[in-house]
């Protein structure tokens, strides 16, 4: 599966890449929005996930034009504590339709999108 880490955080992108390469995954990060763009625009992703504050800003706002090249696109929201701003927008959002969920920073998990 292609997944495109979507975070501002060095720690997060890098604890999401060793864990979803661990799964024989192909991982590629990027660390703001224009980065994301720039890597929907030369490949297409299965998943994304997608920083809910990203660079000080709503990461949602990311959300149409990362679809917009990449129609089939999953996304899963990830944030630093639950409850964070824009979580039920998010899930209204979920550009398949079957959104699974969000988690925290503070508890990284393998989530079954990733593990088809």
């Amino acid at each position: 599966m292609r997944i495109l880490i979507i975070d501002d955080q060095e720690s997060i992108r890098t604890t999401l890449n060793v864990m979803l390469q661990g799964l024989e995954h192909d991982v590629t990060e990027a660390d703001s929005a224009p980065a994301a763009l720039k890597e929907v625009e030369k490949a297409q992703f299965d998943l994304a996930f997608l920083d809910l504050k990203l660079d000080g800003t709503n990461g949602l706002d990311l959300l149409p034009e990362l679809l917009r090249n990449n129609a089939r696109l999953d996304v899963e929201t990830i944030h630093a504590r639950t409850g964070a701003p824009g979580f039920a927008q998010c899930h209204q959002a979920s550009p398949t339709g079957r959104p699974r969920g969000d988690f925290g920073s503070a508890s990284l998990q393998p989530c079954a999108a990733i593990e088809r």
